[in-house]
């Protein structure tokens, strides 16, 4: 058996454990966690003032500026039923997930279009941390 069979091998073995990781609990925690890391860089990085509330009785997390001037600057995530809404000011747009049983995965998506926790916080967060960045398309 060569290293590439073994490695499918294991995968394939984690399939319980992916999958469980594929409901709406798991994945709006492994969202969450990606927010909080990516508002930290930016902070570290931007020497900014960002800040990033999470409740996690209410499964949500509300992102803002802490400047004068920009107090309606916000994103909201919240954990609405099995999906996830993200909420920037006026715009808004819903994240879905889907288990890929044929590829032992979790797809994210938007508007069927998959994409990554990474790029679902830049999506989220691009506009409220970068004044040129477009505002997300409501869904």
């Amino acid at each position: 058996m060569t290293e590439e069979e073994r490695a499918e091998q294991e995968r394939q073995k984690g399939w319980v454990k992916a999958r469980l990781e594929c409901d709406y609990k798991p994945v709006f925690s492994d969202l969450v966690e990606t927010v909080k890391h990516d508002v930290k860089v930016f902070n570290e990085a931007a020497n900014a003032s960002i800040e990033a509330h999470y409740d996690k009785d209410d499964f949500r997390i509300y992102v803002s500026p802490i400047q004068k001037g920009r107090d309606n600057d916000y994103v909201e995530i919240k954990l609405v039923g099995k999906c996830i809404k993200v909420k920037q000011n006026d715009k808004h747009f819903v994240v879905t997930f889907e288990w890929i049983e044929s590829e032992l995965r979790c797809r994210l998506m938007i508007n069927k279009k998959e994409y990554t926790f990474p790029q679902i916080s830049q999506k989220a967060l691009g506009p409220l941390l970068f004044k040129d960045y477009p505002p997300a398309v409501e869904s």
